[in-house]
């Protein structure tokens, strides 16, 4: 029996000595993983998940660059962030993608436990800081041994932060099938929020203050807002969580848009982007 818990208590050992390894040896080697540097004009970025990714056409607004990528809870965009303003002084705006699904879904804790999320921290592992680890179980080495290793498949795969999304996808209709079977979402302004999520979005605020960065927000096209979503209690809790200036608010959610402008209810497609660009060009003087 001694001799059982004794390989036991070994086989522990070499599991955390190999993964504190290779998450030195990803550390290390970090920025083989995701090059920061952007175009040296770019003054303005726009940041988030998959609804700015797939709304903000940057070659077509003057300075600017789109570094949002599909799935990208706030906590990743300020991973992303801090690299980014490090490393690229020229840029002075940053727009940050919010929805009522940020606004809403970010109330429960199992957002952060599933697999797109397990595999976000693969992939952002090395940057992330040691108080965001603790805030992270996924992450501790008895429990997630494994994210070092996959993470080491980016070593060969450099990525940039985001990009423009050209989508041509149609399938509004059968999303649209799927919604009529739902009740209308309900933004609950007295839910407990999920506190990775809000810390993130304070540190977002606090590293663009920093480096003396305009923050600002955006809220893209949703696919018949004002009937699924109550966009009163959404706008309260922008100004709750994000901003009380309207001014620093790009506000989209009702823009009226024909159907063929929708890849599903909540991403536009390539049409539906070239509309929203041209909006953000005026509001933005881009």
């Amino acid at each position: 029996m001694k001799r059982f818990l004794s390989k036991i208590i070994v086989f522990f050992i070499l599991i955390s000595v190999v993964s504190g390894g290779i998450c030195c040896f990803l550390y290390t080697n970090r920025y083989k993983i995701i090059d920061y540097n952007l175009k040296e004009d770019t003054r303005l970025i726009f940041i988030g998940n998959s609804m700015v990714e797939c709304s903000v056409v940057d070659d077509r607004l003057s300075n600017c660059q789109n570094v949002a990528k599909s799935a990208k809870q706030y906590l990743f965009a300020l991973a992303d962030l801090r690299e980014i303003l490090k490393f690229n002084p020229q840029v002075d705006t940053v727009v940050l993608g919010c929805s009522p699904f940020t606004l809403r879904e970010f109330q429960a804790d199992n957002e952060y436990y599933n697999s797109v999320f397990i595999e976000s921290v693969n992939y952002y592992a090395p940057f992330l800081k040691i108080n965001e680890y603790a805030m992270l179980p996924e992450t501790l080495p008895f429990l997630k041994f494994d994210f070092g290793i996959y993470g080491l498949r980016y070593l060969w795969t450099p990525q940039v932060p985001g990009a423009y999304l050209y989508n041509k996808r149609q399938n509004l209709q059968k999303a649209i099938e799927f919604e009529k079977k739902k009740d209308k979402e309900l933004l609950d302004k007295n839910v407990r929020r999920n506190a990775v999520t809000l810390y993130a979005l304070q540190e977002i605020k606090d590293v663009c203050k920093k480096y003396d960065v305009t923050l600002m927000f955006l809220a893209p096209p949703i696919w018949n807002a004002k009937e699924s979503y109550d966009l009163n209690e959404y706008r309260t809790l922008m100004h709750k969580y994000l901003t009380t200036d309207d001014k620093k608010i790009l506000d989209f959610t009702e823009l009226s848009m024909p159907d063929s402008c929708y890849a599903d209810i909540i991403h536009l497609n390539h049409y539906g982007a070239d509309i929203l660009t041209e909006h953000l060009k005026k509001r933005l003087g881009r």
